[in-house]
């Protein structure tokens, strides 16, 4: 970590140093500089075990990088981002609701604008194989030089110098090795910055071709109203490879006139009436994968207590969780306000596991979590 950047910034360009905290609020480098001089590292590497038998390689920022990681979060949501993108970002008037619920509701929206029609003919999704260590330098760097100039958009007197000093410090904070560290809470908003370019290129196909797309990090899905060629789908895998990103082939599925699709952990069902919108739920499978994932969660920590992959179980369950209320709010497109929806199986077992992991759910967990859910309306 180049620790020279953040002192530099912090101690002799006060201009820079004033204008980052006019943006995200107090914040100091000290804490963080002693430590990596102290010979803590900036990361932890942590291998998780996926459902498949093979393991996924987390690198852990320490936390007190984490806590200025968190705070810029907030700040690059600030930056580009193609139109249609909802995944890992923080809501804004536009985007009232961020996660692949709304944008699997915004994607089926403009659908149905576009082509008129109730149902979907052909659904290809894809899948890009270790995305945040695949995005590009060049890509990160571009999209840290756009924020630098947003900031300092009314300061034109200030340096070149101070300019690439600003956007190095973000590249120090928010990389490893030059690449987005999977684990950092900066490395999801920054994927969908360094990816705008290459989004908007896929979604001009998808759309030249009548159809619509929506990006939700590494998982690329696509609709049609009729039957695409080969030809679309070598054009959009080419604008993948082009960008440095390599397709999980064997991930890739594709429905033809089928009865109901499966899209980013959801079951899209045709309209119950005619005139009315695509409806989605949670898939069964994930719902009874969730269900096992906090049971055996859950005994893991009473019978071995609290480690950093039973903390890292307890956050990604959180996620999860989150994921099927707002599936249950959003899947008929309409208000349903703040109430939560679990289907009742969920929601027995989120209160269980509840009352195990409470004082270690994490700070940006919703204000429901914090409590048993009771008196549910049950998802559709």
């Amino acid at each position: 970590m180049d620790i020279e950047s953040l002192r530099t910034l912090q101690h002799d360009d006060r201009t820079s140093f004033n204008l980052l905290q006019d943006s995200v609020g107090q914040i100091d480098f000290s804490p963080l500089i002693e430590k990596i001089q102290s010979g803590v590292p900036a990361y932890q590497k942590m291998e998780i075990r996926k459902g498949n038998g093979r393991s996924r390689t987390i690198h852990k920022p320490d936390d007190t990088l984490k806590e200025i990681q968190r705070q810029l979060c907030a700040l690059f949501n600030a930056l580009p981002l193609y139109e249609h993108v909802y995944g890992f970002r923080v809501a804004t008037e536009r985007h009232n609701v961020a996660g692949a619920q709304r944008g699997l509701r915004d994607m089926l929206n403009r659908y149905k604008r576009r082509t008129g029609k109730s149902w979907i003919e052909d659904c290809v999704q894809f899948d890009v194989r270790n995305f945040f260590p695949s995005i590009r330098t060049e890509d990160i760097d571009r999209a840290m030089q756009l924020y630098v100039d947003q900031i300092f958009l009314h300061y034109p007197s200030v340096s070149a110098e101070s300019r690439s000093l600003l956007k190095n410090v973000f590249m120090t904070l928010c990389t490893l090795d030059d690449h987005l560290p999977q684990g950092a809470p900066t490395s999801p908003i920054l994927s969908n910055a360094a990816s705008q370019p290459m989004d908007i290129e896929l979604g001009q196909i998808v759309k030249d071709a009548g159809g619509a797309m929506g990006p939700y990090a590494d998982d690329f899905a696509t609709i049609f109203p009729r039957q695409i060629g080969k030809s679309t789908i070598r054009k959009m895998t080419d604008v993948l490879a082009a960008n440095g990103l390599e397709e999980a082939t064997e991930k890739r599925s594709r429905s033809k006139k089928a009865e109901k699709l499966f899209i980013w952990g959801m079951t899209v069902l045709p309209p119950a009436q005619n005139g009315e919108s695509i409806r989605f739920r949670v898939r069964r499978n994930y719902e009874n994968e969730l269900h096992y994932r906090m049971n055996a969660c859950r005994k893991s920590i009473l019978l071995h207590g609290i480690t950093d992959e039973t903390r890292h179980k307890v956050f990604s369950i959180c996620g999860s969780i989150s994921h099927c209320a707002n599936v249950g709010k959003h899947g008929m497109d309409t208000d349903l306000g703040e109430e939560t929806y679990l289907p009742a199986r969920l929601e027995h077992a989120w209160n269980i596991f509840l009352q195990t992991v409470q004082t270690m759910l994490p700070k940006s967990a919703p204000r429901w979590h914090r409590k048993p859910v009771q008196q549910t309306k049950r998802a559709a």
